[in-house]
């Protein structure tokens, strides 16, 4: 299905190198740290991916989405991390991100 008639049916690109809006996404800083390296990418989301296989990425403030080693993946609203909705796992991996992102900023000046 093209994207002309996916966004006429109001449905997204599947594409994940192409948002919401039909541009493609690349990368616009990276930082890497002993367990995990981070992408700020152009359309505002924030992707980790730790040395372990497992992958989170930031969609604004409220929305995360995680994918475990097998590559199953499931969104989460932040709200549920910090409120013990979600495993122990996902909130180490939300709170270690956090805490890289906070140090990575006040190297960036």
């Amino acid at each position: 299905m093209k994207q002309e008639s996916m966004r006429s049916k109001g449905l997204k690109p599947i594409n994940p190198r192409i948002d919401y809006d039909g541009f493609r996404v690349y990368v616009n800083k990276y930082h890497r740290t002993e367990e995990a390296i981070l992408f700020q990418l152009s359309n505002s989301c924030l992707q980790v991916i730790f040395d372990d296989g497992n992958e989170i990425c930031f969609f604004g403030k409220k929305c995360v989405r995680c994918v475990d080693k097998q590559g199953k993946a499931e969104i989460v609203d932040v709200a549920d991390v910090f409120e013990g909705a979600e495993s122990s796992d996902i909130k180490e991996r939300v709170l270690y991100s956090k805490e890289i992102v906070e140090k990575w900023a006040m190297t960036e000046g």
